[in-house]
């Protein structure tokens, strides 16, 4: 193996494929700062259902009947399987599907977004599986926020990366004309989320498809770590994820 070595999105990376990607890691998460999410009277009762005291999430599936009527109660439940089982990620998987189904019926959108699981998904000449928000257009869905259950390690950071650019390939496959784009990863740590991103350039990925370093770095962010045991970690959580499905739904693509 060379020094710098072009990476495959289908193989196991290792240091030197970061460094020929020339990623920038932990910057500040900026890219929703300027998108606003106003909410009125039923907005306001709407999230008021994610914000149950913290007891009686950890009793929800022993009050189904009276949270039957809960917009958000699969997400309890599956947030009550992951305070049970810390490492299930099956149930961090559901937690984070079933808390972005919820938001997504928060208001109309123009955008058809939709969530799901091992979606099929072809790059070059093999398919690979990805969970996640996809953007459907006609028969074609494209990933645009994938989720990530976090192991809690070194690899972590490498897996975001990796789905931030399988993300931009295939949308820059089905778009070529665009200039730029954003990719999205809600990861998961436990009842723990965050959002990370990346801004790719249309020369960044035509860099990687010669197999030619790319001149320009890839600088990967990270918001802060929301606890969804507490109901502030949960309200500021939603409230990033409303910005981030707001600005999926009005980017404007060719």
């Amino acid at each position: 193996m060379t020094s710098l070595q072009s990476p495959s999105i289908l193989l196991k990376w290792t240091p030197n494929h970061l460094n020929f990607l020339q990623v920038d890691d932990g910057q500040p998460f900026l890219f929703l700062s300027n998108i606003t999410v106003e909410t009125d009277k039923v907005d306001d009762e709407f999230l008021e259902y994610f914000l149950i005291p913290t007891q009686d999430v950890l009793n929800f599936l022993h009050c189904r009947s009276r949270n039957r009527t809960n917009p958000f109660r699969w997400v309890f439940s599956y947030l009550h399987r992951v305070l049970e089982v810390a490492d299930d990620p099956p149930a961090q998987i559901g937690l984070m599907e079933s808390l972005l189904e919820a938001l997504l019926s928060f208001s109309p959108r123009r955008t058809r977004l939709v969530t799901k699981r091992a979606e099929s998904l072809k790059i070059g000449g093999m398919r690979i599986k990805c969970d996640g928000l996809f953007r459907q257009d006609q028969w074609t869905l494209v990933p645009v926020a994938t989720f990530l259950v976090l192991k809690g390690s070194d690899d972590d950071k490498i897996r975001e990366i990796q789905q931030i650019l399988a993300q931009a390939i295939l949308a820059f496959t089905q778009q070529p004309e665009m200039d730029e784009f954003i990719g999205f990863v809600v990861c998961s740590t436990g009842a723990a989320l965050y959002l990370a991103g990346a801004h790719i350039t249309r020369g960044y990925i035509e860099s990687l498809r010669k197999y030619q370093r790319p001149s320009l770095h890839l600088q990967v962010c990270r918001s802060a770590t929301y606890d969804l045991k507490i109901p502030d970690g949960r309200k500021d959580v939603a409230m990033l994820l409303l910005r981030m499905l707001k600005y999926l739904d009005e980017r404007k693509l060719p």
